[in-house]
């Protein structure tokens, strides 16, 4: 064993991999970000030689070393993960929902949002958010808006322990955050209405609905305090006000109404006539919650 040790001594490629390490290790521990074209070129310009003649074992070493030098500049480069400036509070921001993390007491999404929105330069930023116990969870995939606050990763404070701005960094994470309020972008049309009319709209056409007068079936669906959720695809949808007709066809609604001291007094809907479209929890939940706000409102 002994004499075998001795002959893999003078084998330098069993040490590639710890000389390589040793120079990334050295390009990770410097707090400046170095101009490493010199070294580059050097260790090319070693590596050739130590390949076409025979040279010191030094030099191939030394090859070695500032190649993994070069290589962690590199690697880090390409990443190239958005980078705030500076922290921002009373931010306002649409995202889309990457993944979600329940591990901890706060509930954490991820999401993937325009770099330029962050101030962060080009390109998609993927952020951190905490959110409140009592928020209503969307799914990944969804598209939803925050109001909150987004914060630069914290470096190291101390020399040995854990920097998670660089972890940030490696793992493609911009920034992390928290959101006081959040709310799902459905792309549906919402309607609130009173007793007899439609009062407010967003994301359609407020000619269409706006002040208009309510259809029978919805004030028989708000009388018998009904919550209601349309099929897929319905072959007759509910009219929702008197000027509805058959060319306008909404393929998914969802109707909650508003209760107070118990009695209806209007009611949340969201629509949609984008075909196969279907309302499931998260749509009920984002009415069930409007309902209620509504409802607590007039009892003040």
């Amino acid at each position: 064993m002994k004499k075998w040790l001795e002959i893999q001594s003078d084998n330098l490629f069993l040490y590639v991999p710890f000389l390589m390490a040793a120079g990334a290790a050295l390009y990770f521990s410097l707090s400046v970000e170095p101009n490493l074209f010199a070294p580059f070129i050097t260790s090319v310009l070693l590596f050739i030689i130590a390949c076409t003649s025979k040279v010191p074992k030094v030099i191939r070493a030394l090859a070695l070393f500032l190649f993994g030098l070069c290589y962690a500049c590199a690697f880090t480069h390409i990443i190239n993960t958005p980078q705030i400036k500076h922290d921002i509070s009373n931010l306002t921001i649409s995202g889309t929902v990457t993944s979600i993390d329940y591990t901890d007491d706060k509930i954490k999404l991820y999401l993937a949002v325009p770099a330029e929105s962050i101030d962060a330069g080009d390109g998609t930023a993927n952020i951190r958010i905490s959110v409140k116990d009592n928020t209503i969870i969307p799914k990944i995939g969804n598209t939803v808006k925050i109001n909150g606050g987004i914060f630069q990763p914290s470096p190291s404070y101390a020399p040995g322990t854990f920097d998670y701005a660089r972890w940030t960094y490696f793992n493609n994470q911009t920034a992390t955050g928290y959101a006081e309020t959040l709310s799902k972008t459905t792309g549906h049309i919402a309607c609130i209405t009173d007793k007899d009319s439609v009062i407010a709209v967003s994301g359609g056409s407020k000619k269409e609905f706006l002040e208009q007068s309510l259809s029978p079936e919805l004030e028989k669906v708000m009388e018998n305090k009904e919550i209601y959720t349309s099929k897929e695809n319905n072959e007759i949808a509910l009219p929702i006000t008197q000027n509805d007709n058959n060319n306008r066809r909404y393929n998914s609604q969802v109707i909650y109404p508003i209760i107070s001291d118990g009695d209806v007094i209007g009611s949340v809907i969201l629509l949609s006539k984008e075909q196969n479209t279907k309302m499931g929890d998260t749509e009920l939940k984002v009415v069930q919650s409007a309902a209620g706000f509504l409802s607590s409102q007039m009892d003040i």
